[in-house]
């Protein structure tokens, strides 16, 4: 999936389309912030599920 706008709208309205053309399956790649300071820049970290809106950081 690509889009150049940022956001979940965005993404949403891909999908959206992406659905309505009969995709079964969609994976989204980006980038963010690293939640751990022993990550070093440059590391690939594989998530399978965002965090809770709500989660304190250290």
């Amino acid at each position: 999936m690509a889009s150049i706008a940022l956001g979940a709208p965005a993404t949403a309205l891909v999908l959206e389309k992406l659905t309505a053309l009969g995709t079964p399956a969609a994976t989204s790649v980006g980038t963010a912030a690293a939640l751990r300071r022993e990550l070093p820049p440059g590391s690939l970290d594989v998530r399978d599920r965002a965090l809770p809106a709500r989660v304190q950081h250290p």
